[in-house]
């Protein structure tokens, strides 16, 4: 007996992985606090618990409304109608949750020890959890938006653009991109030779590295504000052009194997004095936590850069991806 697996199961399966994607990383918003806080304390862990226990149930009524919006809008997709009437329902459930996340936001800012004592939260977690709930419940008009939006980009089957918003909210989170995180994004590629990295997490109207690459291995299309990405059938030749136009300095030349286990990194430099070839430093991260030992083997300037200089270093292979920024050693 065969299995037989239809256009529409795969589809289904499809549209699915992005959703639990997004689903996944919401999780670890809540889940990432409670890591981050963990070395102070048991005290600290359940405090951050406590607060997480309210946020949820305000999560809950927040992906409940978004809910109705994802169904007034497939209905009305599915029917043809995606003129004004689509327009309208996407207006008011975005009204409806920001009044909302609003009034519960200034709530939970204001008198969070109201909620904390109806829980009966213990006497060691009690300040901390109403410390933490003011500080993210207080943003609560942002995660409603959030919501709301991921909703409406689901309906439109913009799928991709959900799981970016939610890499985007961890970002915010943690300060950083993580190393499992910014494989997602379609300019980090792995290629060999020479070939730009492209670190941009957020769809912004920007577009000089497109312009800047004139042999067309950084496309961004039409729509000013997509992620770029890499052409896979053009070849780099390390001008380092894209570097130095990028004004978020997230784009970076990687080319593993230049001697044996170990390749190069070319970043943009801003900092002052320079180091000079040969100095030996480390290799930071996204975090600005060590990564690995690192000596520099070029620095190039021109009149294009507009004095931004492009520093190269050499790192491990196994860190080409993870080495970021450059620090002498003291």
């Amino acid at each position: 007996m065969t299995l037989q697996v239809s256009p529409q199961t795969k589809r289904v399966f499809h549209l699915s992985l992005p959703i639990f994607a997004e689903l996944l990383l919401q999780l670890l918003v809540g889940n990432m606090d409670q890591f981050m806080i963990s070395h102070f304390g048991s005290a600290a862990v359940a405090a951050i618990g406590n607060g997480n226990q309210v946020m949820n149930v305000v999560i809950i009524v927040l992906t409940t409304m978004s809910t109705a919006a994802t169904i007034l809008l497939t209905q009305h997709i599915g029917a043809g109608r995606v003129g004004k009437e689509c327009s309208e329902i996407v207006t008011v459930a975005v009204t409806v949750s920001a009044v909302f996340s609003f009034l519960v936001g200034l709530f939970l800012l204001l008198e969070p020890e109201l909620v904390f004592h109806l829980l009966r939260t213990p006497e060691d977690a009690f300040v901390g959890a109403c410390l933490y709930t003011r500080i993210v419940g207080g943003t609560v008009l942002l995660q409603g938006l959030y919501i709301q939006l991921c909703a409406v980009l689901r309906s439109y089957t913009l799928l991709k653009e959900v799981v970016v918003l939610s890499v985007s909210m961890n970002l915010l989170n943690k300060g950083y991109v993580a190393d499992d995180e910014i494989e997602r994004f379609p300019g980090v590629t792995h290629q060999k030779g020479i070939h730009p990295v492209i670190e941009c997490t957020q769809n912004i109207p920007c577009n000089p590295c497109q312009d800047a690459c004139k042999k067309g291995c950084i496309r961004i299309g039409k729509n000013i504000t997509s992620l770029p990405a890499i052409d896979p059938d053009k070849k780099c030749i390390g001008c380092g052009m894209c570097v130095a136009s990028c004004s978020g300095q997230s784009i970076f030349l990687v080319e593993e194997d230049v001697e044996e286990g170990y390749g190069e990194v070319t970043m943009p430099y801003e900092f002052l004095p320079l180091p000079e070839v040969g100095d030996k430093g480390v290799a930071l991260g996204r975090n600005g936590k060590y990564v690995c030992e690192a000596e520099v083997t070029k620095i190039r300037t021109a009149p294009a850069f507009d004095h931004t200089y492009l520093l190269t270093i050499k790192v491990p292979n196994d860190m080409v991806m993870k080495a970021r920024f450059y620090k002498k050693e003291a």
